[in-house]
């Protein structure tokens, strides 16, 4: 069933900022119910706290469980509306784990399989894997004797981007502060540490891919030691020859919009104090049925983002070779 709540709902109000509900929202969402109902299974819950491990007390939250009753394979739905981290399905521990608390809460269904999806509306991106239900018991025991060492007096730490991406702790722990380190600098014996003082039109082009290798992992020192030092000035203490301030000024934001309009209501007519906007491609593509409608084909583009150095192993595409075919055979007699 398709669910529209009013434009302009404040969605949440806390510590972390007001989510007021706006027509991208909306859009976005109904991404993700066609997506379900696409898979012609039944649904058996919605935001659904599950045990994922019970021995470690360890929960989670599904956002759409469904079942196939002809195949007997359960479908785990989680819906990212973040923008900045793409996410796959494939080897993803949350999933599985939500995989693992699923199983375990309909085990009576007789289930075979599992298939973890995720929709990220925002990315235009859709992933799903699929996993036996014999080699996710294999992996929920493998996790659950690597989640009992989490628990040790001397626990051992495995720091790695991924899993210390959205770690609280990540800015003061030890573990991940030398881990960053390392990742730095290790690279700079067999680069040159000469390489770094040299001007860059000087630099050997054969350390090129080394350093492309290297460079993201000195931003996340640099990041991680920055991120460190927020936290010690924003609680008291104080560092010789440097300040905590603010990055960059914000834009004005309304701290109400319905009050801020009733307000304005008194001084501006209504032409002067809103604004009537056309709907994104996006947008259009949802209303007139997928990007292949000859308004969004004739109409619309996907902007460049830009360019940036990648290794060979990259899976982008090389720019330069895309440009090079839009140019047919020179004819160097006429030339």
């Amino acid at each position: 069933h398709e669910y529209v709540p009013p434009i302009g709902d404040v969605l949440y109000d806390g510590p972390h900022g007001r989510v007021i509900c706006d027509d991208a929202m909306v859009v976005h969402c109904q991404t993700y119910v066609d997506y379900i109902a696409s898979l012609g299974v039944q649904v058996m819950a919605v935001e659904e706290r599950v045990t994922c491990l019970q021995e470690h007390e360890v929960y989670g939250t599904v956002d759409c469980i469904a079942y196939d009753v002809s195949s007997q394979t359960l479908h785990i739905i989680d819906y990212k509306y973040g923008i900045g981290v793409l996410v796959n399905a494939l080897d993803n521990a949350q999933l599985l784990l939500y995989a693992t608390g699923a199983a375990h809460a309909y085990w009576h269904l007789g289930i075979r399989s599992v298939v973890m999806h995720i929709v990220q509306p925002r990315r235009d991106h859709i992933s799903a894997a699929e996993i036996d239900i014999d080699d996710l018991r294999a992996w929920t025991t493998q996790t659950s004797v690597r989640a009992g060492k989490c628990l040790d007096p001397t626990p051992a730490f495995n720091p790695s981007e991924s899993a210390c991406r959205f770690c609280p702790a990540a800015t003061t722990c030890d573990a991940k502060r030398e881990h960053d380190y390392q990742e730095a600098f290790a690279s700079f014996e067999t680069i040159g540490v000469d390489t770094i003082t040299a001007p860059v039109d000087h630099i050997d082009l054969s350390k090129a891919a080394q350093w492309i290798a290297v460079l993201p992992k000195l931003a996340a020192w640099r990041k991680a030691y920055e991120a460190h030092l927020i936290y010690l000035l924003e609680n008291g203490t104080d560092i010789p020859g440097v300040k905590l301030v603010h990055s960059k000024k914000s834009s004005l934001a309304w701290e109400d919009e319905a009050l801020a309009e009733k307000a304005l209501s008194r001084h501006l007519k209504k032409a002067e104090r809103t604004v009537s906007k056309l709907i994104t491609p996006s947008q259009a593509a949802k209303a007139l049925g997928g990007e292949s409608h000859p308004v969004i084909a004739n109409h619309a583009y996907r902007p460049a983002s830009g360019v940036t150095v990648a290794l060979e192993s990259d899976k982008r595409a090389d720019v330069r070779t895309e440009i090079m075919e839009g140019f047919g055979p020179i004819d160097r007699q006429a030339a």
